[in-house]
């Protein structure tokens, strides 16, 4: 059964259609086929043509019939709001119509305060989560009218209440008289379980290239040129060691092997310093992903181990271990 919030709900869609054109023939139509329905004691069908009427084109003698029918239905909230809408929209007005009409709806409603219900809806302070919406039948309350007696028709009303993260509860409230009054709370919220797989909560730096990956990608740069350094000083050096193997002059001999040796000390520094920045660089790439609640606690454990080996030329080995 519909609420007081009806004639209210009607009137805030009047308020937005207002200023297109009233739709006067729909508005007729709707308006008669409400007498007609009334006259055959169809009362909630009645009252839905006069709102609907109404919204199509806000007449004042639209919402009195609106507001009659909603009485005539025991609807005695709905029908008090009509009235007293009625009676501020024609309030101050100093046209004689329009000052019959504030008059006649303001002894309307002042008949009818009295059989009004009321319904209460509290919301504990310890069960305000963040995005709480608390609804009575379809129709958001407002915070403002949380823990507040609003008025209420008789009849079957649905609470619901729901929230990001949390299990939405419902409960049905039944007012069966007049000037009834009745309350319902809503309770703690149950939170959803997390969806399984889904790891990211809460985005706290939501680029893909952090400051961190910003500095991988200039020590993996810096690795780039330490390799082709090495490389570049290897191939020589390679040329002059297999050089000197062939020479038969004793100081020449030597001056190759320092030679190698010089370029190949060069292609070790640089090769290593090489392979250790891209290391550097892959860790922190890895580890340098956007951060959110979850993987800040669950951060990619890697380490990273330079081992040289003597003998020969001399190698230089990078090795990674960990989890990712």
């Amino acid at each position: 059964m519909r609420t007081f919030l009806s004639i209210a709900a009607a009137l805030a869609v009047t308020a937005t259609v207002a200023h297109a054109q009233p739709d006067t023939r729909g508005a007729e139509s709707l308006f008669r086929n409400g007498k007609d329905l009334m006259k055959a004691g169809k009362f909630a069908e009645a009252c839905e043509a006069f709102e609907g009427s109404y919204r199509k084109d806000p007449a004042m003698s639209t919402l009195l019939n609106a507001a009659d029918c909603r009485e005539k239905a025991g609807h005695f909230a709905s029908a008090w709001g009509g009235f007293l809408e009625a009676e501020r929209l024609t309030r101050g007005s100093s046209d004689p119509a329009q000052q019959a009409i504030n008059t006649l709806a303001k002894e309307r409603a002042a008949k009818l305060e009295g059989r009004v219900s009321f319904l209460t809806i509290s919301v504990p302070d310890d069960v305000r989560v963040p995005g709480l919406v608390i609804s009575r039948n379809g129709l958001a309350v407002d915070a403002a009218e949380w823990n507040r007696s609003l008025p209420a028709d008789v009849g079957v009303h649905v609470i619901s209440a729901k929230a990001p993260g949390y299990r939405e509860w419902n409960s049905t409230v039944t007012i069966e008289a007049e000037r009834e009054q009745q309350s319902t709370t809503v309770p703690a919220f149950t939170a959803l379980p997390k969806p399984k797989g889904v790891t990211t909560v809460d985005v706290i730096d939501p680029s893909p290239i952090t400051p961190q990956r910003k500095l991988a990608i200039g020590l993996a740069g810096l690795g780039v040129v330490g390799i082709g350094l090495g490389v570049a000083f290897y191939i020589p050096a390679r040329s002059d060691w297999n050089e000197s193997k062939d020479e038969v002059d004793d100081v020449k001999q030597q001056e190759l092997w320092e030679s190698a040796n010089q370029k190949y000390l060069v292609a070790q520094i640089a090769g290593g310093v090489g392979v250790a920045a891209l290391g550097a660089a892959t860790y922190l790439w890895l580890t340098g992903k956007p951060r959110t609640i979850e993987n800040t606690l669950d951060a990619p454990a890697v380490s990273l181990t330079p081992t040289f080996r003597a003998g020969g030329l001399g190698s230089l080995t990078l090795s990674a271990s960990g989890s990712f």
